[in-house]
């Protein structure tokens, strides 16, 4: 006749059985939502294409156990409508399991960007990453982005931080906030070209705006104008520059007109704006004829800050695909070709 089992070494078995269910449990929810989560990128993927999008990624591989789902998309490319065009390399999508509305995805390393009819863009970033939150329809309600140490063919990001917003879901008019933009620049090295607005050494840039109305879904160039034409705008709740020897701080309307052009109404402080003009004219962006008269109408407004600098708060404008500071036609903007 056997002896009984003792009670302790009973209580181990029992918390060892427990164990070996919790994990096998663990095991089998995890690789039911790895797979779950990796048929819903693929069957998001076939309605892009099956929308005029051209998305590959290769074969979507699984990892991450236990603590995390890792989908990675070897060889990713993306081509809009409009023929744009998008090849990066391999984008890691980590999730975790109790959070699975909350993706992170690294896209670090080299991105050709090929928009349409023009030669291949090559951008490298020793760091590039998103951030997702994904409401219960698995639609993209933020997006934040981080890119770091980039560079592309002579210019050179030290960090760009950006974060979109939807506000209002579903259609809304042109009173109504559907989208929000924060975004934030620092230490942008540009080449070396006399074709260039201001210096070639951006110090800092940072952006707060609001889409207000629906752009809707489709070519960008048709929905940007059905968008315009039902009254949409960008607002502009905050802008600000160092770009020596610009200093920048400001607000205002951003739309566009019948020609799909962009126009500004804003009202803005302005640093430095003489040695800016002088920077242009030497660069042939300014007639020098034009920037005497601005410099002489602008130079009447101009009043000393707190600290001793110039400084003019004055309308700053785009209409006809020219800039206006104050009263004063300044420089051409290049023509948008939004195909």
């Amino acid at each position: 006749m056997s002896s009984p089992i003792p009670r302790a070494r009973l209580l181990q078995l029992t918390a060892a059985a427990l164990l070996l269910l919790a994990v096998g449990g663990y095991s089998l929810w995890w690789v039911q939502l790895a797979h779950s989560l990796r048929d819903g990128a693929v069957r998001w993927i076939e309605a892009r294409n099956a929308s005029g999008w051209t998305i590959t990624t290769g074969e979507i591989g699984i990892g991450g156990y236990p603590l995390a789902i890792r989908l990675t998309l070897p060889q990713p490319s993306v081509t809009d409508h409009g023929g744009n065009r998008w090849q990066g390399p391999a984008i890691i999508a980590t999730i975790k399991p109790w959070a699975p509305n909350l993706p992170h995805l690294d896209a670090s390393g080299h991105h050709v960007l090929t928009p349409a009819g023009t030669p291949p863009l090559v951008l490298s970033a020793d760091s590039a990453t998103a951030d997702l939150v994904i409401d219960a329809g698995g639609i993209v309600d933020t997006v934040s982005i981080v890119i770091a140490d980039a560079s592309a063919e002579g210019a050179a990001l030290g960090r760009l931080t950006a974060t979109l917003r939807r506000l209002a879901p579903g259609k809304v008019d042109y009173t109504v906030a559907s989208l929000g933009l924060s975004a934030e620049i620092d230490r942008l090295m540009l080449p070396e070209t006399p074709r260039m607005v201001l210096g070639h050494s951006l110090t800092h840039a940072k952006l707060e705006a609001r889409v207000m109305g629906s752009i809707p879904p489709g070519p960008l160039k048709p929905a940007l104008a059905a968008w315009s034409g039902d009254g949409g705008i960008v607002q502009i709740d905050g802008l600000s520059l160092d770009w020596p020897p610009l200093g920048l701080s400001g607000k205002g309307t951003l739309a566009l007109d019948r020609d799909m052009q962009p126009i500004l109404a804003s009202t803005c402080t302005l640093r430095g704006l003489f040695e800016a003009i002088d920077t242009l004219t030497r660069a042939g962006t300014v007639r020098a004829k034009d920037a005497g008269l601005a410099k002489i109408v602008l130079g009447l407004l101009s009043r000393p800050a707190a600290d001793g600098v110039q400084e003019l708060t004055v309308p700053l404008t785009v209409q006809n695909r020219t800039l206006f500071v104050g009263p004063a036609g300044l420089l051409k903007i290049p023509q948008m070709n939004w195909e």
